[in-house]
């Protein structure tokens, strides 16, 4: 949405089952002076589609399919598998980190909930450590490492959220400032 002063801020429409339909303005990444009651928030749909290189994630499969073949293992790609369970969480705690060392781009904030996703990712990737077949096990554990490291360098001591003294060590972390901060 662009309005006449030249403010330009995404928006999420909204159809109504009516036809035609009538549409309507649900929220905005910016206040806008001629919408007043619309909520002002980032919209996690937008950030969920924007691509974020995952080249980490992307090695892991090539040498996991490399070793697959190598081996005769069977490692597929499908819900279930460690494999899939590995490249979904393992993409998923890439793409945080990484929107976190372009000081979140494009917006420069970044949603509470999605944070929390990732660190979520991160708590399954532990798990899946203890599981994964010992191929797979040794490349999981050099990819999750390095991206632990890029995290800690993203992040200060502390935690923005209550309840989480049985997490791993990665929810006792923040990034500065925080991204959800204003929104």
């Amino acid at each position: 949405m662009v309005t006449p002063e030249g403010l330009v801020t995404r928006t999420r429409l909204l159809a109504s089952d009516d036809e035609p339909p009538v549409y309507s303005i649900d929220a905005v990444e910016a206040a806008v002076p001629q919408l007043p009651g619309v909520p002002v928030m980032l919209l996690p749909e937008i950030i969920r589609e924007q691509h974020v290189p995952v080249p980490l994630t992307t090695e892991l499969m090539s040498a996991a399919t490399q070793q697959r073949l190598a081996n005769g293992l069977v490692l597929a790609d499908e819900g279930g598998n460690p494999l899939y369970e590995a490249r979904v969480d393992l993409a998923e705690w890439e793409r945080m980190i990484r929107r976190m060392g372009t000081g979140w781009h494009p917006a420069g904030r970044y949603p509470m909930d999605l944070y929390q996703e990732a660190l979520r990712a991160r708590d399954r990737l532990e798990l899946l450590s203890s599981s994964a077949p010992e191929p797979l096990l040794l490349l999981l554990r050099r990819a999750v490492g390095e991206l632990d490291e890029e995290f800690r360098s993203h992040t200060e001591a502390g935690t923005p959220f209550t309840g989480v003294e049985e997490h791993g060590w990665w929810w006792h972390r923040r990034p500065v400032p925080l991204p959800w901060n204003g929104t």
